[in-house]
């Protein structure tokens, strides 16, 4: 058995039979109801873009926060790459400094080297001047002496002759 209407539902129930009953009016429910369900898409439709634009700016704080994150550890690795410059320059520096130490030093070793060259060289220039001087001298002198054994032999040669026609004449 069915229990007696409350009179909450009663109350439901005699709009209900009232609506169906006034054309005019259930027209009039009809188009409020079009109208609630109108607009209730369209809250519906902003609850959406409003959920989905909620969506969107919770990605692109998380982006943000994930781009900032980067930019930090691009940040440190800029600076970390940045000190190894520095310190290979340094180490460029020192190592070209070191360098060119070396070179002044292989430069002055190699003028001392060839100042004691040219040293010799002049010297051994100088002793062949005095040697050829020498030589000349000496040269000239037994130039002198064999022209003078050269006029003696002559001498000899016309006394030998003077002699031997002599002898031959006697």
């Amino acid at each position: 058995m069915m229990s007696p209407p409350s009179s909450n539902e009663f109350a439901h129930l005699v709009d209900f039979v009232t609506l169906l009953a006034d054309p005019k009016l259930l027209s009039k429910h009809v188009k409020e109801f079009n109208l609630a369900q109108l607009s209730y898409q369209e809250a519906k439709n902003k609850y959406d873009d409003a959920v989905k634009i909620a969506a969107t700016v919770e990605k692109a704080e998380a982006m943000k926060e994930a781009n900032e994150a980067e930019a930090s550890r691009l940040k440190v690795l800029d600076r970390s790459i940045q000190n190894k410059e520095e310190s290979i320059e340094k180490v460029l520096a020192k190592k070209d400094h070191d360098f060119n130490r070396e070179i002044a030093r292989a430069r002055e070793k190699f003028k001392a080297e060839q100042d004691e060259f040219n040293h010799t060289v002049t010297t051994t220039n100088t002793k062949f001047d005095i040697q050829n001087e020498d030589l000349s001298k000496r040269e000239s002198e037994l130039a002198n002496e064999l022209a003078d054994l050269e006029k003696e032999k002559r001498l000899f040669e016309g006394k030998r002759s003077r002699v031997e026609q002599a002898y031959e004449a006697a």
